[in-house]
């Protein structure tokens, strides 16, 4: 049987290639199954644990990188409420989805977010979710509709 791995100018492997979202592959996973195409249920379970190994409880550079944004974040919202405060939401929803799927749902909601108005208030841009899309090292994750949102966000918040 042939499988949809076989075919690089598959809509389904281009859509697969293209999602950054666990629950979503694991549907194209369990639909691989149904259609026993075992060649590309496997080839999934392998893209859902490289896409798992992108999150906060990993040592890679995009971990890192992204730990020490959220630490500074952290640090910023602890001192504009005067007691120790934790992004609840951001580590909660990486949790979920990882880190990459959290920023590029994050450059999809509106750009007048709580903390980038929170860190350019204290003029700390510098430690914005955004910083790590622009960085070279990891733009291969997104679109350049979202590194040109990202550049948009922070030069408004500079601006502002």
């Amino acid at each position: 049987m042939k499988s949809v791995i076989d075919d690089p100018k598959s809509k389904t492997l281009k859509e697969i290639m293209n999602c950054y979202e666990l629950f979503k592959l694991e549907r194209f996973r369990k639909n691989a199954v149904r259609g026993n195409d075992l060649k590309l249920a496997d080839f999934i379970d392998q893209r859902m644990r490289d896409l798992w190994a992108l999150n906060l409880d990993t040592e890679d550079e995009l971990s890192e990188n992204f730990d020490k944004l959220i630490d500074g974040y952290e640090t910023v919202l602890s001192m504009h409420n005067v007691k120790t405060t934790y992004a609840t939401y951001s580590r909660r929803k990486i949790g979920e989805v990882g880190i990459i799927q959290f920023l590029k749902d994050l450059l999809a909601r509106n750009d007048k977010t709580y903390g980038l108005e929170l860190l350019r208030k204290y003029d700390c841009l510098d430690v914005a979710y955004e910083n790590l899309v622009l960085d070279k090292r990891f733009q291969k994750y997104f679109t350049e509709k979202e590194i040109f949102e990202a550049e948009l966000r922070l030069a408004r918040a500079r601006a502002s």
